[in-house]
This record gives structure tokens, C-alpha cells and sequence, in this order.
């Protein structure tokens, strides 16, 4: 293996993490807790009680819990997979979810003509170009989730990517505006390959590594597509300091 992992940008630009700061990163992102924000509703009544305190006192900063620890079907489409996607701050209207209740049959005869076990890393380069691949591959079938999802009214590229990766998280990337920027635009899908191609033994170690972690505190492992972009997200957002810092903690590394 060769570290620091480099996620390549547009422009030669580059996002560089080593071994230990993508495990604090991922950890942080998982697992890490901030205070809950909680006050009484004003105008209750002191002696009612009404107004004590939940029992907890932390949340979780991030969205692994409330997103990538739902269970999905891999084949069947539900409203409750767009919804779950505004765990993931996504803004999710009453049309966007109406009308993905009205394609979910179109929606899962296209995903059944993906095999289950197809990842992303097993495809090639050329699938992800700037035109569709060949018709009745599974790659154009890829493509056709992505096209009936992103046609509807109300769905942006956010929800798009988050709900297919909800389904799939080892086929489909995850993207929203700002990590698809820093990607190429419609070379996003081609540059996250290129990036998993590149780090293939990296990216492997770290699926490994955290999902014994996430095993022994009862989470659930993470493909590395989804490692990918916590990683790209962690640092475009601004989030990363916080999620190494709130990461080493976890891990007892402070």
C-alpha cells in the first residue's frame, strides 16, 4: 500500500489524507457526539414538570446512524428510502416524494436488471463518460436508475445519489453539488473511479479496519464508495477538523 490516499480533483487539485487521518475521520464521522440542543417549550408551568430534561444529554454530529445504519432492500424501492435521505440534509419535498411513489415499478425493474452483487469498482472507466454506454448493459441500466430519478420534479442530484446508494452503496456513488464540483462535473463518476482504481489496497484496508470497528460497537460497515465520499465531503465541507478530532477521541488517540 502506498498512503496518503489523494483524491483528484479538477484543476490538479487534490485531497490528501494518510492511514491514520482517514481512520480518525471515519471514526469521527461514525461515531463522534456533540451536546443535544434542548430547551423547554416557553410558558410551561414550573411545577408541571413538563419542562425536565430528556434523559440524553449527546447526539451524534453526523448522519451514519440515521442513514447508513437504516436497513434497505438492495431491489425494492419505498418512500422511506427518499425520506431517509434528508438525514443526510437533503431537502425533501411532498412532489419528491409523490413521484418516486409513482416510478417505484419502473424503478425496480431497473434495478433488476443489475445483478446484486455488480459493484462499481468492477466496472470500466469507459461506462462513465460524458455519453450513455451501450443499451441493455449493466451499465446503461445503471444509468436509467440514475436518469428515471433525476427527471422527477423536486429530485436534485443530492437525492439521486443518496437514495441509489442507499440501495446499493457497493454500485451506486454518493454525490451532491459540492463534491461534484471538486469531481469534473459529468466526469464525477469517471474521476471516483479513477480515484478507487488508483488506491485500490487503501481503500480495501479501510472497508476492513472499520468494519471491525463498526462491528464491536454494533454499526455496520462501510463500501468504499461510501468511504470515499466522507472522506471528499469531510474536507470540502470544512467538517474534516472536527471529524478527526471528534475521531481520535473515539479511538482514544487524544
Amino acid at each position: 500500500m502506498t498512503w496518503p490516499i489523494e483524491l483528484v480533483g479538477v484543476n490538479g487539485s487534490r485531497v490528501s489524507y494518510s492511514e491514520g487521518e482517514a481512520r480518525a475521520a471515519l471514526a469521527g464521522y461514525a461515531f463522534g457526539q456533540v451536546s443535544l440542543s434542548w430547551k423547554p417549550p416557553a410558558g410551561l408551568p414550573p411545577e408541571s414538570d413538563l419542562g425536565v430534561p430528556p434523559s440524553a444529554s449527546k447526539r451524534y454530529r453526523w448522519g451514519y446512524w440515521s442513514f447508513d445504519c437504516v436497513p434497505a432492500s438492495p431491489s425494492r424501492v419505498s418512500v422511506e428510502d427518499i425520506v431517509a435521505t434528508a438525514a443526510l440534509n437533503t431537502g425533501v419535498s411532498g412532489d419528491a416524494v409523490l413521484g418516486l411513489d409513482a416510478i417505484r415499478h419502473d424503478l425496480n425493474e431497473t434495478l433488476a436488471h443489475i445483478p446484486v452483487t455488480t459493484t462499481f469498482w468492477q466496472l470500466q472507466a469507459r461506462d462513465f463518460g460524458e455519453r450513455p454506454p451501450a443499451p441493455d448493459t449493466v451499465s446503461w441500466w445503471a444509468w436509467r436508475a440514475w436518469a428515471l430519478l433525476m427527471g422527477l420534479h423536486g429530485v436534485d442530484r443530492a437525492i439521486t445519489h443518496k437514495l441509489l446508494h442507499r440501495k446499493r452503496p457497493w454500485l451506486f456513488p454518493m454525490l451532491d453539488s459540492v463534491t461534484t464540483a471538486h469531481l469534473g462535473g459529468v466526469r464525477a463518476w469517471a474521476t471516483i473511479w479513477e480515484d478507487l482504481t488508483r488506491h485500490e489496497q487503501e481503500f480495501a484496508a479501510l472497508e476492513d479496519w472499520f468494519a471491525t470497528l463498526a462491528s464491536a460497537h454494533d454499526g455496520v460497515r462501510l463500501t468504499r464508495l461510501r468511504i470515499h465520499d466522507i472522506l471528499l465531503w469531510g474536507e470540502l465541507s470544512g467538517d474534516r477538523p472536527a471529524m478527526e478530532s471528534l475521531g481520535r477521541q473515539f479511538l482514544g488517540l487524544l
